[in-house]
């Protein structure tokens, strides 16, 4: 039995020396100067960038008796971010808003919405129809009170610090 082992470990050693020769002679290679195969590493994770955030804003429907919700995405998922795409949905060129501010009042459950006019906007907030007054007002609304549920009772409107009725 081991003379069998020893024979097959002289044929095998034997064979790779003639592989080794083979290869020197037929390709004109020198083995020591080959590259050997180099492990793998496995591929770095990719990094993982968070998804855009997005807020749900409303609208109103094209027949102005109902608000419609939208997915829209913001830089941060904030109440402000979330307002202020609400009021760009809005927004037209006979009325533009120069900009807003949003007040929490965490005690009272309310939030206060002050929209900035420019001086030169060609339409007052009065000029305003039933169904704009609508689509600003109640889409507003809609959007801060579903933005935190349950954490805002009221929703004010004001213009350049004045309140308003909405």
């Amino acid at each position: 039995m081991r003379l069998v082992i020893l024979m097959i470990g002289l044929l095998l050693g034997g064979c790779s020396t003639s592989i080794q020769t083979s290869l020197e002679t037929n390709s004109g290679l020198d083995p020591s100067t080959l590259t050997k195969p180099q492990a793998i590493a496995p591929a770095a994770p990719q990094s993982t960038t968070s998804p855009t955030p997005t807020v749900r804003v409303y609208r109103a429907a094209p027949d102005c008796n109902q608000l419609v919700a939208e997915s829209v995405a913001v830089p941060e998922a904030t109440l402000e971010q979330a307002v202020g795409a609400a009021i760009a949905q809005f927004e037209t060129t006979d009325f533009p808003l120069a900009g807003y501010r949003v007040q929490r009042n965490p005690k009272a459950q309310a939030v206060t919405i002050d929209l900035r006019l420019p001086p030169s906007s060609p339409r007052p907030l009065t000029a305003l129809s039933q169904c704009e007054q609508f689509a600003l007002f109640a889409g507003l609304r809609q959007t801060v009170m579903q933005f935190e549920p349950g954490q805002v009772q009221t929703v004010e409107f004001q213009i350049q610090g004045e309140a308003i009725g909405g």
